[in-house]
């Protein structure tokens, strides 16, 4: 009973973020006065639509502050470097042990987020429904259905198994063979959020439409683990990109400031690579100092070929979008921000999507307008004359593009390429794994055993 209490509190702690954080980029929709003062009872006031869906914007960022850790050091993005067994655990390829410590924690957080998320979307549709809703807050609506698609993306894409508990009230085991149905829940979302027609969004909205439909099919594809059948041409997918490239302001990116710490609160991978170094970077990916051997050499030095270990296949230079990525990290210290979607990603989507369909020419177009957003980098021909097949170059700029992102499991998976840490033995070497329901929860849910 005692871990059912802590749990459920930190569930019921949600109300004290509602407004508390108010730095995300969004529109700047930031107008609380006393953030910290709002209880539960003034949440049928419809004037809280909007630090609703601030309070919902935190909690998913915090989610995935503290998600990202976990992920990336059971992938080949990052390397254990410290001291604690159960980063290294992660590292080797252990992922279902739901007494890990750190996906433990990690899901308290993400029960949390996913949680407020409906919570928020139910409180401000009543509104709608009931001629409530202010002048202007549909955009608080489109909002809040933006972040409740995020975290069931994110829950989808990462965990093996999931609950969705309410409070003190149990809910019971999702079940592995219906995860893959978060995500329509996600797509439901974003197309009720584009219905809304608030411009500022639309390109967000599309991108991760198009995150949502790609990612349902590549749940199914990373389970298959067959390189020759792995490539994804998705038509709603396809769609959703096209729509967002045209509306533009595609990136979608969960901002963070150091002014309000508690957004980030527990394990984010800000402070666990940055400042802990309990993990740093990979070797598959940047060349470690020598001397302190747990961060990335001559970071500052703006020499890219000092700090970068993984080139371009084409050019053969260190990969220029690879390098911002860690330089922006790392400069962030513990306080990085949190790329959900982006132009970059539509890119990947439709080269994908034409590779898949033997659409060279698409692949062509798509890929390369991808690398001109990098100037260094050479456009891809044929395979003889850039020395690169067309699908080793779509998994290099889907390592590069989305490094960091939460993405790479999905590719060691359906792709069948084993991260270079994974032990034999391991859960990930035998089995598609991913993150299981924590122990926190195990104990304190009446509904599992």
């Amino acid at each position: 009973m005692k871990n059912r209490k802590i749990y459920k509190t930190k569930m019921l702690k949600v109300f004290t973020l509602l407004l508390a954080f108010t730095v995300f980029s969004c529109n700047d929709i930031l107008d609380a006065e006393n953030p910290n003062s709002l209880v539960e009872s003034d949440l049928s006031n419809p004037a809280a639509a909007r630090p609703m869906a601030n309070g919902s914007q935190a909690t998913v960022t915090r989610a995935i502050a503290n998600l990202l850790t976990p992920y990336s050091i059971s992938s080949d993005e990052m390397v254990w470097s410290g001291s604690r067994d159960d980063w290294q655990q992660l590292n080797f390829g252990q992922l279902s042990d739901f007494e890990n410590e750190f996906t433990d924690a990690a899901f308290a957080y993400t029960g949390e987020a996913r949680w407020w998320a409906d919570e928020v979307i139910t409180r401000i549709e009543a509104f709608q429904t009931d001629g409530l809703l202010n002048a202007g807050d549909e955009l608080a609506l489109a909002r809040a259905y933006l972040y409740g698609a995020t975290i069931y993306i994110t829950i989808a894409d990462m965990y093996t198994d999931f609950v969705f508990s309410d409070k003190l009230e149990s809910g019971p085991a999702i079940g592995p063979a219906n995860m893959n149905g978060l995500y329509d829940t996600a797509i439901s979302y974003l197309t009720k959020a584009v219905a809304l027609n608030q411009s500022g969004l639309t390109g967000q909205l599309q991108g991760m439409l198009a995150r949502a439909h790609w990612s349902k099919e590549a749940w199914s594809k990373a389970r298959a683990r067959n390189a020759a059948t792995a490539l994804i041409n998705n038509a709603a997918a396809v769609a959703a990109a096209n729509a967002a490239l045209t509306a533009g302001n595609v990136a979608y990116v969960l901002d963070v400031d150091s002014s309000t710490p508690d957004v980030i609160n527990g394990l984010p991978i800000g402070s666990e690579v940055n400042d802990r170094k309990e993990q740093r970077l990979s070797d598959a990916y940047i060349i470690v100092d020598p001397v302190t051997n747990n961060s990335v050499n001559k970071i500052s030095s703006g020499d890219p070929t000092e700090s970068i270990s993984l080139l371009d296949p084409i050019d053969g230079i260190p990969d220029p979008v690879l390098y911002k990525t860690v330089v922006d990290f790392v400069t962030a210290q513990l306080y990085p921000d949190f790329t959900q979607t982006s132009e970059r990603e539509m890119y990947l989507i439709l080269a994908e999507a034409a590779l898949a369909a033997n659409d060279v020419p698409g692949f062509t177009t798509n890929i390369n307008l991808l690398r001109a957003m990098n100037t260094e980098l050479s456009p891809w021909v044929d395979e003889i004359t850039s020395g690169v097949s067309a699908q080793d170059l779509l998994i290099h700029e889907r390592r590069v593009n989305l490094y960091l992102q939460g993405r790479r499991l999905i590719d060691h998976y359906r792709f069948d390429d084993p991260s270079p840490y994974w032990i034999p033995s391991s859960d990930a070497m035998n089995a598609v794994t991913f993150f299981p329901i924590g122990i926190s929860e195990v104990r304190a849910n009446t509904l599992i055993d």
